[in-house]
């Protein structure tokens, strides 16, 4: 089990496996600033449901997107992410948040969003999705292990 700076270090970890496996030699610098941000976000994502740095980042960024739709008065949005906001706060430490499934099918959904409402996103948002999900993945092997993690992958546990 791992603290912030030991999860942060696995979240670098991630975002430095995929892009030596990947092409990044048509990605700007700022795509692979963006997706290092989005590793570490990752990284810390898991333990948004205790008292942690992960929470402190993720009810600041909700409460800065919540009052920028409100100045545009979108109300569904603002609701949805008020919802979204109490979540961490009604389940258990080490429930839904750090099972590996729920990281990968909450990484794909926006995604699939983008998809089938705002097609020409998709792109911008694959990659993303997935060093959020390195890094949300890369949380759990810290705390649980690889060999529990593929398992549960493997098996839908």
């Amino acid at each position: 089990m791992s603290n912030y700076k030991g999860h942060v270090a696995g979240g670098v970890v991630a975002f430095a496996m995929l892009v030596a496996f990947i092409n990044t030699s048509t990605c700007s610098w700022m795509r692979l600033a963006e997706w290092f941000v989005f590793a570490l976000g990752g990284a810390l994502f898991p333990d948004i449901d205790i008292k942690s740095k992960g929470q402190k980042i993720f009810y600041r960024l909700l409460l800065i997107a919540m009052l920028f739709l409100l100045l545009q008065q979108r109300i569904i949005p603002v609701l949805f992410l008020g919802v979204t906001g109490v979540l961490p706060m009604v389940v258990k430490h080490r429930g839904i948040f750090h099972h590996p499934w729920f990281i990968v099918l909450l990484s794909a959904a926006p995604v699939v969003v983008a998809y089938l409402y705002w097609p020409r996103y998709v792109a911008l948002l694959q990659g993303d999705a997935f060093f959020f999900c390195a890094g949300a993945l890369s949380h759990l092997i810290l705390d649980r292990g690889l060999i529990r993690v593929v398992k549960q992958l493997l098996l839908m546990a």
